[in-house]
C-alpha cells in the first residue's frame, strides 16, 4: 500500500514499487494537467489511454469512477467499484482462469466518505477484443471457424469454473492468435464467481453473447453451441432451442430500458435543441443541422433517401411518444446483433420527425441487387433473428431491405424500416419457417408486400399496446 498525492494505492502482488509509483505518478500528472483523452462518454467514469513508457502508442489504460456525495457515504465501509474488480482479477487468477490483471487500484477518500476510485492496467500486446477481431472483413472462414469453435470450448469452461458475469459480450474478451486462439478475461466490474452456476443463469449469460451477434450465420451459431456443448448436437440443439425462447424475454427488456435512456442526457445519448429542432443523438456523432434544417416536399411519410453515408427516415408529423418509440426500437435493433444500421439522431422539428441511420457505400437496397438471390441466405437470417424477438408488419417491402457485403464474402441484411417492428415477450410461433417464406415472397415479388397492408404502420401513429 503506497499513498500519493493524498489517493492511497494498492498494488498487484509482484509489482515493483518503485516502478509503480512512477506510472501511477505519470498517469495521474497527465490526467490532471489536460493531456490525458478520456474516450469514455459518462457522466462519472473515465477511461484514459496513456503512455507511460517510452513508445509511440498508448501502453497503460487508467479507468476513474467518481461518487456522488449519497453513494459515496454507502462506501465507506465498503469496497470501490475498482477495488471489487481488482480483487476480483486476482482471485480469477488464482483459480486458473487467464485474466488481464491490473497493476495497482487507487482510492480517494475525504473523512472516510469515498470521492473516486482508479484503476490502472498495462495494455496487452498482440491481442485484439473479440468482437472487433469478428468484424475484421478480412478475417479467413476457416480461421473464423475455428474461433467460433474455440470460443464455444472457453465459454464452457470458464462456466464450469464458477465465472458468472453479467454482461457477457464479445468485447470483454481478448484473443491470442495461435492454433487453436486463446482467450483472456478483461473488465469484471459486473462479474463475480459462484459455484455452481445455475443452468438458467448460464442462458442468461449465452443469450446476452447472441444479442450481440457473436455468429453471423445459423452454422456459426451452432458450430458455436456444439463446441459449448462438449460437441454433442443434441444439448446444442436444446440450447438452440432454450436461447429462442429466453432471447425475446431478453430483447423486450432491452428496449423497455432503452426508451428510458436513448431519449434522456446520459452516458451513451445527448439532447440537444437549437433553432426549433430538438435532437436526440449519440454522443459521438456530430449533428448534421444543415441537414436537418432542409424542407424535403413529398407524400405523407414514412419516406426513405440517401444522403451521402446517411440514410435518412422522414416520418412526416408525429407525436412525442411516437417518435420516442421510433428512436428506442432503432437502438435496440442495433444493439441485439445490428439488425438495423446504426442509429445516429432522431431529430423533431414542426411537421416532421427525421430518422438518421448510417449507411455504408456498400449498401444497397434490396431491389438494387445485382444478384438478388445471393441475398436469399442473408434474409432469411435477418428475418429469423427478428422473428426471434418480436413481429414484423406484414406490409413489409424490398425497399425496407438493405443488403452489404459482410465478413467471409457473404452479404447481410438489414432492416430500414424499424418502425415496421415491434418487440414481443415471446418469439412469433414457426418464425424459421415463417422467415423462409417471407424471405422467398420478397426476392420474388420485389414490387409488392409480402402481404396486404397499407404504407404507413398503424403503431407509429398509435402504438400497439404491447409496446406501451
Amino acid at each position: 500500500m503506497i499513498t500519493i498525492d493524498g489517493r492511497r494505492w494498492r498494488l498487484a502482488p509482484g509489482a515493483d514499487p518503485v516502478l509503480a509509483e512512477t506510472l501511477i505518478r505519470r498517469a495521474m500528472d497527465a490526467v490532471d494537467r489536460g493531456e490525458a483523452r478520456n474516450v469514455k462518454t459518462g457522466r462519472r467514469k473515465r477511461l484514459y489511454p496513456l503512455m507511460l513508457r517510452d513508445g509511440d502508442r498508448p501502453d497503460h489504460l487508467l479507468k476513474i469512477k467518481e461518487y456522488q456525495f449519497f453513494h459515496g457515504i454507502l462506501r465507506m465501509v465498503r469496497r470501490s467499484s475498482a477495488r471489487r474488480e481488482f480483487d476480483l482479477a486476482f482471485a480469477l487468477a488464482r483459480s486458473g482462469f487467464p485474466v488481464a490483471p491490473p497493476l495497482a487500484v487507487g482510492e480517494e477518500r475525504r473523512a472516510g466518505r469515498l470521492i473516486a476510485c482508479y484503476l490502472l492496467c498495462a495494455i496487452l500486446d498482440d491481442v485484439v477484443d473479440l468482437r472487433r477481431l469478428l468484424a475484421d472483413p478480412d478475417l479467413r472462414p476457416a480461421r473464423r471457424r475455428a474461433l467460433v469453435t474455440a470460443f464455444g470450448a472457453f465459454s464452457r469452461a470458464v462456466h464450469d469454473a464458477g465465472l458468472y458475469q453479467d454482461d457477457y459480450a464479445p468485447n470483454n474478451f481478448l484473443v491470442r492468435r495461435g492454433d487453436p486462439p486463446s482467450f483472456i478475461l478483461i473488465d469484471f466490474e459486473r462479474a463475480h464467481l459462484a459455484r455452481p452456476i445455475r443452468r438458467s443463469r448460464r442462458l442468461w449469460m449465452l443469450a446476452k453473447l447472441d444479442r450481440h451477434g457473436l455468429g453471423s450465420s445459423a452454422s456459426e451459431r451452432l458450430r458455436f453451441l456444439k463446441a459449448y456443448s462438449g460437441g454433442s448436437p443434441e444439448e446444442a440443439k436444446r440450447l438452440w432451442l432454450e436461447l429462442d425462447r429466453m432471447a425475446a424475454r431478453l430483447a423486450w427488456r432491452d428496449f423497455r430500458r432503452m426508451k428510458l435512456i436513448s431519449a434522456a442526457e446520459g452516458r451513451r445519448f445527448r439532447h440537444v435543441r437549437e433553432n426549433g429542432c430538438l435532437v436526440w443523438a449519440t454522443r459521438d456523432v456530430a449533428i448534421p443541422w444543415d441537414l436537418l434544417q432542409t424542407q424535403e416536399g413529398g407524400p405523407p411519410g414514412p419516406r426513405l433517401r440517401v444522403a451521402g453515408e446517411r440514410w435518412i427516415l422522414d416520418y412526416g408529423p408525429l407525436s412525442e411518444f411516437a417518435a420516442r418509440r421510433v428512436w428506442a426500437l432503432s437502438n435496440t435493433l442495433w444493439t441485439w446483433g445490428a439488425l438495423v444500421p446504426r442509429p445516429i439522431f432522431l431529430a423533431r422539428r414542426p411537421g416532421t420527425v427525421l430518422l438518421g441511420l448510417v449507411r455504408e457505400p456498400s449498401a444497397r437496397m434490396l431491389p438494387g441487387v445485382a444478384d438478388p438471390d445471393a441475398a436469399v441466405n442473408a434474409l432469411i437470417i435477418l428475418l429469423d433473428e427478428l422473428g426471434s424477438v418480436g413481429e414484423i408488419d406484414p406490409a413489409l417491402r424490398p425497399d425496407d431491405i438493405a443488403v452489404v457485403p459482410s465478413a467471409g464474402g457473404t452479404l447481410r441484411a438489414l432492416l430500414l424500416a424499424p418502425h415496421r417492428f415491434r418487440f414481443r415477450r415471446s418469439a412469433v410461433r414457426d418464425h424459421h419457417a415463417r422467415a423462409r417464406a417471407q424471405a422467398r415472397a420478397l426476392l420474388s415479388g420485389m414490387a409488392r408486400p409480402v402481404s396486404g397492408g397499407t404504407h404507413l404502420d398503424p403503431g407509429i401513429q398509435a402504438p400497439a399496446a404491447a409496446d406501451r
